[in-house]
Order: C-alpha cells, then sequence, then structure tokens
C-alpha cells in the first residue's frame, strides 16, 4: 500500500517550464525522451541548435539541468541564423529531478534550401519562392564567375570576384516600403543581397557565406559590433589561414557605381578590432595578412614617403584616373591636401579629390584625378 502512494505522488508533481517568447517561441508542453544530450550553458545550446540546423532538422531534444525558459527564450539572439532559427519550444520537468527535457522547433532558412538544392539536387518546395529565386540567382552568378576567372581560379580570386559582385550589385539598406525594424526584410537576407540588390549587414554576410560556400570555399559568419552597434561579417579560410571580410564595409554608401574599396578584405584579428567587436573565443583565429587586398597587389604603404613613391610609379607606368592605396600611418596633417599636390607633377590633371576609409592608422586613400 506505501508503494502505491509512492506512485500516485510522483504522477501528480509532473510539472511543465513556463514560457518561451518572441523571435519568438510560442509556449506548449511534450513528453520527455530519451537519449538525447545533456547541456549545460548556452555556448554548448548555440553550438547544438547550429549543428541541427545546417544538417535540416526542424524538430530536435535535449536535456537540461543549468538553464531555464529565460536562457532559452534568447537563444536566437546567439544564433547567426544563416541555416534557420528557433520559432517554439517544448518541455518537461518534475520538481522531483533538478533536469529539464526540451524539444526545439525551428524553420529553416532559404540558404538551406539552396545549397542543399545545389549540392545534392533536392527539390526546392513549392511554395518557397523566394528560396527558388535565390537558387536560380545563384546559379546563374556562379557560372558568370566561372566564365570570368576561368575553372581553375584560386580560391583567393574567386573570393575576390565574390566580394565585388555583391558590392558592385547590392546597395545599402531596405526596399521602398520595406518595414526596417521588421527582422522578416529580405534586406536581412540572402535574397535581399542577390535578388532584390538592397540589404543590410545580415544580408551582406548571408549573401558572402552563401557565394563563398557553392563555390568551394570555407566561409562564417561573425556576429558582434561595429563601431559600437550590432553588425554581421565574414571570415574566410585561404591557403589554410583565416581572415575577416566585411563586405559591408567594402561598400560605399551612398552607393556609388563601379566602385569598390577593400578596406576591410581579408585582414587578421588586430585590424579587425580596430572597428569591430567580437567573442573570439567561439571563431577561428585570425593572425595572416599575405591574402589582404593591399599587401598581395603591393598597394600597401607603411608611410607618407612610400606612398608618394608609390603613387608616381603608378603614373608613370599607366594613364590613371583613379589610384586607391593603403597607408598605415594615416595622419590628416601628414595626407593633407597640400602634400597631395605632387600628383599634379605627374598626370594631366586639373583637380583631384581623394576619402580616406577605415580605421586609423590603416586607412584606404581613394584618389580621382581629374583631367
Amino acid at each position: 500500500m506505501r508503494k502505491i502512494k509512492t506512485c500516485l505522488i510522483l504522477l501528480i508533481l509532473v510539472i511543465t517550464c513556463t514560457s518561451c517568447a518572441p523571435r519568438a517561441f510560442s509556449e506548449s508542453f511534450a513528453f520527455s525522451r530519451d537519449d538525447i544530450p545533456m547541456i549545460h550553458n548556452m555556448e554548448e545550446l548555440k553550438e547544438y541548435v547550429e549543428e541541427q540546423l545546417q544538417f535540416g532538422s526542424v524538430e530536435f531534444s535535449f536535456s537540461t539541468k543549468e538553464l531555464d525558459m529565460d536562457d532559452i527564450q534568447n537563444i536566437n539572439s546567439m544564433l547567426h541564423g544563416y541555416y534557420g532559427d528557433v520559432t517554439k519550444c517544448k518541455s518537461e520537468g518534475t520538481i522531483l529531478s533538478s533536469t529539464v527535457n526540451m524539444t526545439l522547433y525551428c524553420k529553416l532558412s532559404d540558404n538551406y534550401y539552396v545549397e542543399r538544392n545545389y549540392y545534392k539536387g533536392e527539390k526546392i518546395p513549392e511554395d518557397n519562392k523566394e528560396a527558388r529565386e535565390l537558387a536560380k540567382a545563384c546559379r546563374k552568378i556562379l557560372k558568370k564567375m566561372t566564365r570570368e576567372v576561368g575553372k581553375d581560379a584560386s580560391d583567393y580570386e574567386k573570393e575576390l570576384w565574390i566580394h565585388d559582385y555583391i558590392v558592385t550589385h547590392t546597395s545599402y539598406g531596405y526596399e521602398e516600403g520595406e518595414d526596417a525594424q521588421s527582422e522578416d526584410s529580405a534586406a536581412h537576407e540572402s535574397y535581399g543581397a542577390l535578388v532584390s540588390h538592397r540589404a543590410v549587414c545580415n544580408g551582406y554576410s548571408y549573401a558572402m557565406k552563401l557565394l563563398c560556400n557553392l563555390a568551394g570555399l570555407d566561409c562564417r559568419i561573425i556576429t558582434g559590433q561595429g563601431n559600437d552597434e550590432n553588425h554581421a561579417w565574414n571570415m574566410v579560410k585561404i591557403d589554410d589561414e583565416w581572415y575577416h571580410v566585411d563586405v559591408t564595409w567594402d561598400d560605399p554608401s551612398p552607393d556609388q557605381e563601379g566602385r569598390i574599396v577593400y578596406t576591410y578584405f581579408n585582414i587578421n584579428d588586430e585590424r579587425a578590432s580596430l572597428g569591430h567587436t567580437w567573442n573570439t573565443a567561439r571563431y577561428p583565429e585570425a593572425t595572416c595578412m599575405d591574402n589582404n587586398y593591399y599587401i598581395k597587389n603591393d598597394l600597401f604603404c607603411e608611410d607618407y614617403d612610400e606612398f608618394k613613391e608609390k603613387c608616381i610609379q603608378i603614373l608613370q607606368e599607366k594613364d590613371r584616373n583613379r589610384i586607391q592605396l593603403m597607408v598605415g600611418d594615416y595622419d590628416g596633417s601628414i595626407y593633407s591636401e597640400s602634400n597631395m599636390e605632387f600628383l599634379f607633377d605627374y598626370s594631366d590633371a586639373r583637380s583631384f579629390n581623394y576619402q580616406s576609409l577605415g580605421e586609423i592608422p590603416y586607412m584606404t586613400l581613394v584618389i580621382n584625378l581629374n583631367h
């Protein structure tokens, strides 16, 4: 009789955890499952969810003793969202046990469907018009890349072409009539950059990763802050070294047709940290500058004397309307208009203007010569 009473008490004491909120979760409840992983902290949960999304899982479970529903409801803020995000969670726990079993339900992104279609030929759902349009655009873009750089192009050449394509075909911002506060805006997605041609940093970084992935390059999305605002950019692996690439910041705003700068193309952690902050523990270390655009193309100058010498060399070799160099000692008083007048001695320009871009002391100088 005593044994029966104990069982009844245990059944009565089964309870469920509290709610999960948007971006949103809706509250509901589920039965526990066997053989599911134990998650101890939010970093482990982030990695687990991103792994599941990458493999197309829309429902999966885990157990936890340390996390509560207030923690879980913030998971989307930690995800880069490239393959999708969490839409709902269900939970079950008991008063007699400190373990809570959770089931998460997710929505897969267009990027997931496009990659599966490209790699494995899997059909994109008929009702996902945006993903089908994005897949068509990506195939067209990659064919254009192959025509222009060749089938035997290096990873660096492919990466550079993709960077330049996004910059020249995308304008920063939202389409007319779009709600800038809406997280569902196309500007936050690859679709915005590659189909609508209007995007913000999420859209730029997703598009860079999508095209790099399809081209066979190892690319990641970095979420952190840029100039103290929430920001996203990329890391790309070239010749076994990781580099930061910020396509958004390399695209002039307001948009200037045909203009591309490379201030944030393949820079190391040291350079990136001048304007960006991120959780370095989550991402690979970037220490190399060998594939930085300016260094690789002999367009980096340590000081003003080298800058002047390089400008003269460029003008003597070929008539130019524009010169783009990076300097490592930028100071407005040194790179002043009066100290630029030597340009008149080596060109037939009647006037010039220049713009400095980047973070001191590493600045890109773009000089336009007006003939």
